[in-house]
């Protein structure tokens, strides 16, 4: 993220352009010092003293658009700080077996106030399941298929994770559970183990499973597993939205 300072005047000033800040893109505007500041989004500079208001110590966050960013301050000045929201980067974090015929499997990883949340994004469709309670799931075809790994490095220490349904799944096991292994090798209708991260249930469109006490293992990987184990088939549909919550260790 990148950050800019400015002391802003009781003039309106377009600070896109004197900023060169980019169109389409979020920015958080913190107040810090002095008095209340106007915003506004015009492709001219405004002739009276209309727009959002920011109250000192406050923020406001921003997307810019093809008009013109105008701030002015109510009195003689006021300093605030603009600061780039970071767009998070798609990672490829999975193996090839769990990589489906729709949306491709993604993971991203943001970073607020010290947390880490990565979000691992899953579409069903193509995996398959098999009729074996706590096996795989993962492409019949073959190929390694976990959907991740704790990597502490990278995601700090896990103390919270959420497994939420976006879609329901049609066709395979629509009991979808998380767990953690020790193997990076395992392929679908491998036996994936009961160290649950989302015990899940029949998750439909729009609910969440939340843990409070993952207490995943360093470098273990995750894996989706067929939890009643009384299908043998293709997904048609499903998709799943899988956050987890981690911070370094304080030093």
């Amino acid at each position: 993220m990148s950050t800019q300072r400015v002391t802003t005047t009781n003039d309106w000033v377009d600070i896109k352009t004197s900023l060169s800040l980019t169109e389409g893109l979020s920015y958080v505007i913190n107040h810090i010092s002095g008095e209340e500041i106007y915003t506004n989004h015009n492709s001219t500079s405004p002739t009276t003293r209309v727009g959002q208001p920011v109250y000192q110590q406050q923020d406001l966050t921003v997307t810019i658009t093809s008009d013109k960013f105008w701030v002015r301050a109510d009195g003689p000045g006021s300093t605030i700080v603009i600061t780039t929201v970071a767009v998070p980067t798609a990672l490829d974090e999975g193996g090839a077996g769990a990589e489906g015929t729709g949306v491709a499997l993604s993971t991203t990883r943001t970073t607020e106030d010290g947390v880490i949340v990565t979000s691992i994004k899953i579409d069903m469709t193509g995996l398959a399941s098999v009729a074996t309670a706590n096996d795989a799931i993962g492409l019949a075809a073959g190929g390694v298929a976990f959907i991740g790994r704790n990597v502490v490095a990278n995601n700090g220490v896990i103390f919270k994770t959420e497994f939420s349904c976006i879609e329901t799944p049609v066709g395979g096991d629509n009991d979808v559970n998380v767990v953690t292994n020790v193997s990076g090798v395992l392929e679908h209708s491998g036996a994936a183990g009961t160290t649950y991260i989302s015990n899940s249930g029949d998750l439909v469109i729009g609910q969440t499973i939340q843990n409070l006490v993952p207490a995943i293992t360093a470098n273990h990987y995750y894996y989706l597993s067929a939890g009643a184990g009384d299908t043998a088939a293709a997904y048609t549909a499903g998709q799943y939205l899988l956050k987890l919550y981690g911070h370094p260790v304080l030093t």
